[in-house]
């Protein structure tokens, strides 16, 4: 089983760009070579190695739900009866607005939803723990860039074709949008300078090696937060994601040898100045919900086309 070093991780951590909303989706290798310190050919043979051994999937398309309509929140949950933890996983994800499940080990688990109003979000928590006959013992808003860009048929025809393939090439996009190459050019760079959407490296935990943690932080003193992800960031070079736009709160997907150096850094964490709680859950698998976003991608395409037809 391959063994990603540090290096690896380190490629990976720019491609996906875990600490902010401005990956231009169309960067090169050249431009991670860059920010890494090697050579273009190191970062393309070492990407190529961790797509054929597994470990990187793909990738999925995040696009902001403002554009949606939609307002982004997470829920922690428990399965009552872990016998049935899959059945309950297989039926969330049929739910409206799923956009991704994280699956610990254990009873636990934390759903990703794009929800339309306060009351939608509620009615959806309330099925969420009816289906898992527990109450929700957690639910945070995950904060998006707002989005001033007014999307046309061209860019719901854009954003179609990459949930397809986010990786697709700039001409190909062209022709399949049946539009020329300068147009997609600008439309896709207003997107991204608008964070309409970002990528996201879709991982198998299970071939990684070694052990992937889910790490929550709170702090109740912003200033005091914003030093505890610096000094994070400088300790713990196995960071493969993180979410640290929220004033209370920070997330990071950290990946250990063993348990032992999970504890180690869980109590380099909580010995920080203005860490209020931390939580560490082991990841057994990550779950990525699309089909009801490229639905609603289709329906305004439709609704462009027939108003301007």
């Amino acid at each position: 089983m391959l063994q990603p070093d540090a290096l690896d991780r380190r490629i990976m951590r720019e491609l996906e760009s875990p600490g902010s909303f401005q990956w231009n989706i169309r960067e090169s290798y050249a431009s991670v070579a860059k920010k890494v310190g090697v050579d273009e050919e190191t970062v393309r043979k070492r990407a190529n190695r961790m797509r054929e051994a597994g470990i990187l999937k793909g990738w999925q398309l995040i696009i902001n739900p403002h554009i949606l309509g939609r307002e982004s929140a997470s829920i922690e949950l428990e399965v009552k009866d872990q016998s049935n933890k899959q059945a309950a996983l297989s039926q969330i994800e049929l739910m409206d607005g799923i956009i991704s499940i994280l699956d610990f080990n254990g009873p636990g688990i934390q759903v990703g939803v794009y929800y339309r109003s306060v009351l939608a979000l509620e009615k959806q928590i309330a099925l969420m723990e009816a289906i898992c006959g527990n109450k929700h013992a957690l639910l945070w808003h995950v904060a998006f860039p707002s989005n001033e860009l007014k999307m046309k048929k061209t860019d719901w025809v854009l954003l179609s074709i990459l949930q397809k393939d986010p990786r697709k090439k700039l001409s190909e996009i062209s022709v399949e949008a049946n539009n020329s190459t300068r147009t997609v050019n600008r439309r896709l760079g207003l997107m991204v300078r608008d964070y309409a959407f970002f990528l996201h490296a879709v991982i198998d935990f299970k071939k990684l090696g070694g052990l992937a943690y889910r790490m929550l932080l709170y702090s109740k003193d912003p200033e005091k937060k914003a030093k505890i992800d610096e000094a994070i960031f400088a300790k713990i070079e196995t960071i493969e994601w993180s979410y640290i736009f929220s004033k209370e709160y920070s997330m990071f997907v950290v990946y250990c040898e063993n348990v032992s150096e999970a504890k180690e850094i869980s109590n380099f964490v909580e010995a920080l100045d203005g860490v209020s709680k931390l939580t560490m859950d082991l990841i057994d698998d990550q779950i990525t919900v699309q089909d009801w976003i490229e639905d609603e991608i289709e329906m305004k395409i439709s609704s462009d086309s027939s108003e301007h037809s």
